[in-house]
């Protein structure tokens, strides 16, 4: 399975996570290197797809998660969301890259098992999942832009 890191995240992570690819099942791959440098949200979702991933890890979510056109385009190109939640040091190489190396596993797993796009929201604790379809019809139905 091939998973994208968007470009918030530093694409070392990448490195890093595919040296126990046979733990987890996951090709990590950054956005960086598939996209120029200020891709517009929108475009991610084909970007995704064009390149076979089934997930896109951000942490990001607060802007990039919470419109419903995004869910909307990412549940269109069945590509599921992961979002990062470090408790401490969101934005640091290592807090972001050991939350994914914790719970590489179990985020897998919730992806196989995933029959649609979800979203897998992952945090010191542990991770959480909700139906993709689910999140657009709520926030579609809340009036969210």
């Amino acid at each position: 399975m091939k998973v994208i890191l968007d470009e918030q995240l530093d694409p070392r992570s990448a490195t890093v996570l595919n040296v126990i690819e046979d733990r987890h099942g996951c090709t990590f791959v950054s956005l960086r290197d598939l996209a120029p440098p200020k891709t517009q949200d929108i475009e991610i979702p084909n970007i995704c797809k064009r390149f076979d991933a089934v997930a896109l890890v951000t942490a990001d979510v607060k802007d990039f998660g919470a419109k419903a056109v995004y869910f909307e385009a990412l549940l269109t190109a069945g590509v599921s969301v992961i979002t990062l939640r470090p408790q401490k040091r969101a934005s640091v190489l290592e807090a972001q890259t050991a939350l994914l190396l914790s719970w590489s596993r179990e985020v897998a797993n919730a992806l196989r098992d995933a029959s649609s796009p979800v979203l897998i929201r992952v945090n010191n604790s542990g991770i959480s999942t909700r139906s993709l379809e689910e999140l657009v019809e709520q926030a579609s139905s809340s009036g969210t832009p």
